[in-house]
């Protein structure tokens, strides 16, 4: 799970990894490295932007399969009923930080 600027977006669920700055609500390319800085794997957006996710829901983007994370077909969107971590506020959030996502389900 990505947190920006400190680990207290989800204050139940610990981070992997924070960052600073802000993601764009229409694209970005993520690239996961190992350790030795070899990629992983990769996610870029398509013509209408992230691949999931929705803003007006604060629904998390999920990994569907082991896929390539370029395409389409890997992603989704939590399906708003699968939930694992609270808010900053104590409310459940729409994502499942550190367990199975909700598209797998």
């Amino acid at each position: 799970m990505l947190e920006r600027t400190d680990d207290t977006s989800v204050y139940d669920v610990s981070a992997n990894q924070t960052y600073t700055g802000a993601l764009s609500d229409s694209c970005e390319i993520l690239e996961l490295r190992d350790n030795n800085g070899v990629l992983i794997d990769k996610v870029t957006c398509g013509d209408n932007g992230w691949y999931g996710g929705n803003k007006d829901s604060r629904s998390t983007m999920e990994r569907v399969n082991t896929g390539s994370g370029e395409s389409q077909n890997s992603w989704g969107t939590n399906d708003g009923v699968t939930k694992n971590g609270l808010d900053a506020s104590g409310s459940a959030i729409n994502g499942t930080p550190g367990k199975t996502n909700s598209v797998n389900n």
